[in-house]
């Protein structure tokens, strides 16, 4: 019920809703359709986190027939303290903290519709949660042989760590052609994949295309 009490946050657009699962649940599927009756409810496999299947949502709907994409996630609660930004956090503040950024009151998603709707910025995230490459594999030589990949030449180097956003779709189009073949040749360890890297991409990609991106300030 946490992510249908925000979704109502979502008002003065038409929107289309998809949600992945990795198995069915009547309950949740019948709470869904009561709040967006025409909500896609697609059953995947457990794999690749989130970006695996947010990838083949990309793939799978003509991107041309929506201007913004708002990504959310379902995300783990922390029992241990983690320090990002001077500030320790545990629990469920990662998780809450990025699903209010971007949908806390319909005034908040109201506000973020209408920077979007400017030509200066292409992506909104979270400020608190928007953080500096690190040296970690992802954020380095596999970051870049992936920004090779799909031709970025920007050296954005911030990216929104837990992968929640709203972004202008056009910024999306050359990740929807970009196809995770072999994943194995890309995982290094226990969490530099493939889809840890393709995290850090979303904000260089909207860098790369000649668009800020909005933090959205704690509040």
């Amino acid at each position: 019920m946490y992510f249908l009490d925000k979704l109502k946050n979502i008002n003065g657009c038409d929107w289309h809703l998809i949600v992945t699962v990795c198995e069915h649940n009547d309950e949740t599927e019948k709470n869904i359709w009561d709040l967006k009756p025409d909500a896609e409810i697609r059953l995947v496999e457990n794999k690749g986190y989130d970006i695996l299947p947010f990838l083949n949502v990309l793939k799978s709907v003509n991107l041309d027939d929506y201007d913004y994409v708002l990504k959310l996630h379902t995300k783990g609660i922390r029992d241990n303290i983690i320090n990002l930004n001077g500030i320790p956090f545990y629990g469920i503040f990662w998780p809450s903290r990025l699903v209010d950024s971007m949908l806390y009151s319909e005034e908040i998603f109201n506000c973020n519709l209408q920077i979007l709707d400017s030509n200066e910025y292409g992506m909104v995230s979270d400020s608190f949660f928007t953080i500096p490459l690190m040296n970690y594999p992802e954020d380095t030589y596999m970051l870049d042989a992936l920004k090779s990949q799909l031709n970025i030449k920007s050296d954005y180097n911030y990216f929104c760590a837990g992968s929640m956003f709203l972004i202008k779709t056009s910024i999306l189009k050359r990740l929807s052609d970009f196809n995770v073949n072999d994943e194995n040749k890309w995982h290094t360890g226990a969490v530099a994949t493939i889809y840890h890297v393709i995290e850090r991409i979303f904000t260089i990609l909207t860098d790369d295309e000649g668009y800020k991106i909005y933090k959205v300030p704690m509040f």
